[in-house]
C-alpha cells in the first residue's frame, strides 16, 4: 500500500522539472491544482522516497532519482541558507512564500527532524551495503 501511495504521488503531485511534492490535488482526475510546496510535505517525501528505495531500488531506479531531485529542491530552495530553519512554504519554482517566518504555532519541526533522522540512518545502512572498492 505504501508503495501504491508513493507512485500516485509521483505521478499526479510531483514536479519532475524542479523536484518537490505539489500542496494539493482533484480526486477526480487526480491533477495538482495547488503546486505550492509546504516543508512538512517536502521532508516527509524525502523519507518516503528514500524507504520506497531500500524496498524497491533493486526493480526501478525511479525513486531513487526522485529522492535526489527532492533534496537537490530541499535544500536550493526549502532550507535557509543564511540562517538555517526550513521555510514554511515555497512555488513551484522555489521562491519562499506567505509567512517566512520559520517557526509558528502550526509549524512542528518534528516532521524535518525525523524525517532527516530517518533518512541519514537509511543512507549509512546504504553505505554500508554497497561493495567496497573494485568487488
Amino acid at each position: 500500500m505504501a508503495k501504491r501511495l508513493v507512485d500516485h504521488a509521483l505521478d499526479w503531485g510531483w514536479d519532475d522539472q524542479n523536484g518537490g511534492f505539489y500542496d494539493k490535488g482533484d480526486v477526480f482526475n487526480g491533477r495538482a491544482y495547488d503546486t505550492t510546496k509546504v516543508w512538512w510535505t517536502q521532508a516527509e517525501g524525502l523519507n518516503a522516497l528514500l524507504l520506497m528505495h531500500v524496498k524497491h531500488g533493486g526493480k526501478t531506479d525511479r525513486y531513487w532519482k526522485a529522492f535526489r531531485k527532492q533534496w537537490a529542491f530541499i535544500e536550493a530552495h526549502m532550507i535557509d541558507p543564511v540562517h538555517g530553519g526550513w521555510f514554511m512554504q515555497t512555488n513551484r519554482e522555489g521562491t519562499p512564500i506567505g509567512d517566512l517566518r520559520k517557526a509558528t504555532q502550526w509549524k512542528a519541526n518534528y516532521h524535518t527532524g525525523r524525517a532527516l533522522m530517518n533518512v541519514a540512518t537509511m543512507l549509512e545502512a546504504i553505505e554500508k551495503a554497497a561493495p567496497k572498492g573494485g568487488e
